[in-house]
């Protein structure tokens, strides 16, 4: 008797205890081995019913790009993703001290640009599946995208510059069981991926949670990030590379250590009170922005830099916190963008799947046809690179 995938995943969303898409091996130990087996097989299934590897495709997407970055020279990227970073200034209302920021942060509020997230308050890898593979992420089938990589290579930025001799590295605060994160950063073309060693099973790592101290679980931005651009600039003095730096702190539940940051902002009484904490945050995450921002145009100053927040923290209430106070729309979120020191101001509104093109066509010196593809065309790019993820080209 033949029993439709669809039907079993509805059947275990429906009566399971939970379905956890964050951490899939909650599953085991909420519902059972055999009932996690028999789910995220017919998800996977459910999956194949609908995609199919278009041959040729992949190769010729890469070569595509490959051939536009032949004739540019080499430099490094550094992709730093910032967890929940929300920038205060953007609310209405706010009262903030003079010295809130430095004055080079002042200045680089001229070339705030700005980005939509298909998450809000979680989901990180819906944010980094557009990220690194320039499409939109539409959870199209039960999940989300990164739970659907099984580690065969699909068409995402590491894969483009590894084709034109760039060497891809991941480096990421936080635990490689969420998110599948091993899998899917295998399909996405890293050739190696760093976590806290304090994370790890089995095997060291570079990264160490320890300088973070009393601040929790969630290691402070400077604290990973430090560790993470010394090691990639160490281990890429003679050779050009990605190197995609992942954040953690700023994370639900925003802890904000006292005994290690001073209060600036006391917003008590205020209608902004219950976020209180991120605005305090971001007052030392502004400064852990432009000591490694400075830090890498000092060390690497032909590189390029892109810095991007994920998705905006959770509120105190609902999404319409946000635009009831005056912030433009709970997916916005800000990145800079640094070419050879330089920041750099684009305008309109940008997609988090429109900046590895940018950062392309950065790159090619404005060469990058396949990076003016609209949102339609980007969209269809969808199922191939999430098939090719899947199944790969046979």
């Amino acid at each position: 008797m033949y029993i439709k995938p669809s039907f079993i995943v509805s059947f275990i969303d429906q009566f399971s205890f939970k379905v956890h898409h964050v951490v899939l091996e909650k599953n085991v130990k909420d519902n059972g081995r055999i009932v996690t087996l028999f789910y995220l097989e017919a998800l996977r299934n459910q999956a194949l019913e609908d995609v199919e590897v278009k041959e040729g495709w992949l190769d010729g997407e890469i070569a595509n790009i490959s051939d536009t970055l032949k004739n540019s020279p080499k430099r490094n990227i550094h992709l730093i993703v910032m967890e929940s970073l929300l920038d205060p200034y953007l609310f209405s209302g706010i009262e903030l001290p003079d010295n809130y920021l430095s004055p080079w942060m002042k200045n680089l509020t001229n070339y705030r640009n700005y980005s939509l997230s298909p998450a809000y308050g979680g989901s990180t890898a819906q944010a980094e599946f557009e990220l690194l593979c320039g499409a939109p992420a539409l959870s199209q089938y039960g999940t989300i995208e990164f739970n659907q990589f099984s580690g065969y290579e699909t068409s995402c930025l590491p894969n483009w510059l590894k084709s034109s001799g760039y060497t891809a590295i991941s480096q990421n605060a936080y635990k490689p069981s969420y998110f599948n994160k091993l899998n899917a950063y295998k399909s996405t073309g890293f050739e190696n991926s760093f976590f806290p060693k304090e994370y790890l099973v089995t095997g060291d790592s570079h990264l160490s949670t320890q300088l973070t101290g009393s601040a929790g679980e969630y290691m402070f931005d400077s604290d990973f990030f430090e560790q993470a651009i010394d090691h990639f600039l160490e281990s890429h003095k003679s050779t050009f590379g990605l190197n995609y730096m992942l954040g953690v702190y700023g994370h639900y539940n925003f802890y904000f250590d006292e005994t290690r940051f001073q209060p600036v902002v006391d917003l008590k009484s205020t209608e902004f009170e219950g976020i209180e904490n991120i605005v305090n945050q971001y007052y030392y995450r502004a400064i852990s922005i432009e000591e490694n921002v400075k830090s890498l145009i000092d060390r690497d100053p032909n590189s390029l830099i892109l810095v991007v927040s994920d998705h905006l923290p959770l509120s105190p209430t609902t999404k319409e916190y946000y635009t009831e106070r005056g912030y433009p729309d709970p997916y916005l979120n800000v990145f800079y963008f640094f070419d050879r020191g330089k920041p750099i101001k684009y305008e309109g509104i940008y997609n988090h799947y429109d900046l590895p093109w940018l950062l392309i066509n950065r790159l090619s010196s404005n060469r990058c046809e396949l990076c003016s593809l609209g949102r339609e065309i980007k969209s269809n790019r969808y199922t191939q690179v999430l098939a090719n993820a899947m199944i790969g080209e046979n």
